[in-house]
């Protein structure tokens, strides 16, 4: 994808602004009036939904668009995020991969039941991708990132409000 500056300033004030501050603020939406297990799902979806696509904004998968628009767009030089940026871990990676088949379509590789494994460490996941989004901020062309973005993912923007995993 080749934007201008601007255009992906413009961009990552309201798409990844969006992602970043639907995935952090997932926990805050009042659900006491949702039955439980309706109100479990939802959670898990809509936090699942959001890490995957911000997972695959840092991290792209073999599976690229001409208009998708990655963290590299974000520098200069097209390799220096891949050079500055963390290796994926292995938990983010089995997260986005259970997005994709749980959230995605259905599949015979979801987990059934209420076993453990299928939990989603909503807070560790969260803790684990926040440096990342920080390191990517702090390290792009300040023209090319809505300044909002950065306020978002830095402390004290960052922040859980509370602990859950579901």
């Amino acid at each position: 994808m080749s934007l201008s500056d601007k255009e992906l300033s413009v961009y990552s004030g309201e798409h990844l602004f969006y992602e970043i501050e639907m995935m952090f603020d997932v926990l805050q939406v009042d659900t006491s009036n949702l039955p439980p297990q309706f109100r479990s799902n939802m959670t898990v979806e809509l936090f699942g939904l959001h890490l995957r696509n911000l997972i695959t904004f840092l991290y792209p998968t073999q599976n690229q668009q001409d208009t998708d628009v990655y963290a590299r767009d974000y520098f200069s030089d097209k390799d220096e995020w891949e050079r500055i940026a963390p290796p994926l871990s292995a938990t983010l990676d089995t997260a986005r991969r259970r997005a994709n088949k749980e959230l995605g379509h259905l599949t015979t590789e979801r987990i059934e039941g209420f076993q453990d494994r299928k939990k989603w460490e909503i807070t560790s996941l969260t803790e684990e991708i926040a440096p990342i989004l920080q390191l990517f901020c702090s390290s792009v062309s300040k023209s090319k990132l809505d300044t909002k973005v950065a306020q978002l993912v830095s402390p004290p923007g960052f922040h859980l409000r509370r602990s859950v995993e579901i």
